[in-house]
């Protein structure tokens, strides 16, 4: 550990206020170094660091030099692998401060097929704790050999580990995926960032799933994009790292993030497109009745190309929490070339149960929460307005159109969070869309459901 300089003791001095006695202080340094000394403490700070990081540290808690993980995702099933385990790691500070590798290795005894992933980044700044800290400016390279559900690549929080195989849907429908990918982050300290990439991927349907040309109702083997894509972002927060893990801590200020992406027919892509996604979201105090968080989405795809490379909502088919995605919708029950979402999550914050007898002694704090996706998929796009058309893929038979409707597809939510000063459940309502329809015979939708998570309050 560094030492601590004479003027740095005196600084700390200088913090201390005035009339606290020189004895407190050395019991206060006493009680820290026994409770760094002590084992119990010891594991129990090494079991709350990887619960939260996801990743076993090994060579120490402060600098490991390599971290084996996800935890979450030693074992999951899913239909198309049926079982699944996988291994991975990567490497930490304690081995180097700016070169990292990582990687794992995936099997399902279903399909029998070998999945991998193994990546280099180089930091231009020394990394102390994570090569993912604050602030992030490197160059990273990858190659992924996986399956996924074409939808889940437009949500932040992965299926693919042990409480994403627990679904009220079992979803049959996969595709295995080649990825190669260079990527250049750049964070400022104002909270500017930037992130340059260029991702060749090909992609082959598997499990019930089929890629079809729409026109000769021909098996397509495999398509290929290489996609290049600026993102430019505006998220003013300070950021907490606990291993690998880096959480935002939420403030007032708005959060703004810009993307494009964009491929051509003639470098190394069969089709050509552009498109364009924007977010933001922001906190919104709402005193004495706790706080607002606003968060809306939209993007536009304005090329002709086949559905996979369109927008899919997001979608969360296990019983527990996700992020920024839907509860009660099936996966790819919409598919747009255009689109705008909107979420409102308001926490009363113990406004409403603080005032009850008896339930204010259990510190239970109320929420609600509103999730609503309007888009649409233009003529162009539509393979049931194009028969005829040779570059475009049939549809699934259970994904809607929602611009035939004019509805927006919208759900509700209520819940319970600080249960034991951890746990959070809420029950989810699903308001439009909720009759079966004799043109999706495979849609059977949930009008209600329950989700389980955990949210640390302090």
């Amino acid at each position: 550990e560094a030492s601590v300089t004479n003027d740095e003791k005196e600084n700390w001095d200088d913090l201390m206020p005035e009339g606290v006695p020189e004895e407190a202080t050395k019991s206060i340094d006493s009680l820290k170094s026994r409770a760094q000394t002590n084992k119990m403490m010891r594991f129990a700070n090494f079991s709350v660091r990887t619960i939260l990081d996801g990743h076993i540290p090994v060579g120490g808690i402060k600098k490991p030099w390599l971290h084996i993980g996800p935890i979450f995702s030693i074992i999951s099933t899913n239909h198309l692998e049926g079982p699944r385990v996988l291994l991975g790691a990567q490497t930490g500070t304690g081995l180097s401060p700016r070169w990292f590798v990582g990687g794992y290795a995936a099997y399902g005894f279903r399909d029998e097929k070998l999945k991998y992933m193994g990546e280099a980044e180089y930091s231009f700044i020394d990394k102390d704790k994570s090569r993912f800290e604050f602030p992030r400016r490197s160059i990273r390279g990858s190659y992924t050999f996986d399956c996924d559900m074409p939808g889940n690549r437009f949500t932040r929080s992965r299926q693919g580990n042990l409480f994403g195989s627990f679904r009220w849907e079992n979803p049959n429908q996969y595709a295995y995926f080649r990825r190669s990918e260079l990527t250049h982050t750049y964070e400022f300290k104002n909270g500017i960032s930037y992130s340059l990439s260029v991702r060749h991927n090909t992609e082959e349907a598997a499990d019930e799933l089929e890629y079809r040309h729409n026109k000769t109702n021909k098996l397509v083997d495999n398509f290929k994009t290489t996609d290049f894509s600026a993102e430019i972002s505006f998220i003013p927060v300070e950021f907490h790292q606990i291993g690998l893990a880096r959480y935002a801590l939420t403030n007032e200020h708005p959060s703004i993030r810009f993307t494009y992406s964009g491929a051509f027919d003639n470098i190394w892509s069969d089709y050509s497109y552009h498109r364009l996604e924007l977010c933001y979201d922001q906190r919104f105090s709402l005193a004495p009745v706790g706080y607002l968080d606003v968060y809306v989405k939209g993007g536009k795809v304005c090329n002709k190309v086949p559905y996979p490379l369109l927008f899919m909502p997001a979608t969360n088919l296990s019983y527990f929490v996700g992020q920024e995605s839907f509860y009660l919708m099936s996966n790819m029950e919409f598919i747009n070339d255009q689109y705008c979402s909107v979420e409102l999550k308001h926490c009363l914050d113990g406004w409403l149960l603080s005032r009850i007898p008896l339930i204010n002694k259990l510190k239970l704090r109320e929420f609600w929460s509103f999730r609503m996706l309007y888009g649409g998929l233009s003529d162009e796009n539509n393979p049931r307005v194009n028969t005829n058309d040779e570059t475009l893929f049939i549809l699934p038979s259970n994904s809607r159109i929602m611009s035939d409707s004019k509805i927006p597809y919208m759900e509700a939510s209520l819940g319970l969070y600080n249960i034991l000063k951890i746990f959070q459940v809420e029950v989810v309502r699903r308001i439009t869309y909720l009759g079966h329809d004799d043109n999706f015979p495979n849609l059977h939708p949930n009008k209600w459901g329950i989700r389980f998570g955990t949210k640390f309050t302090f």
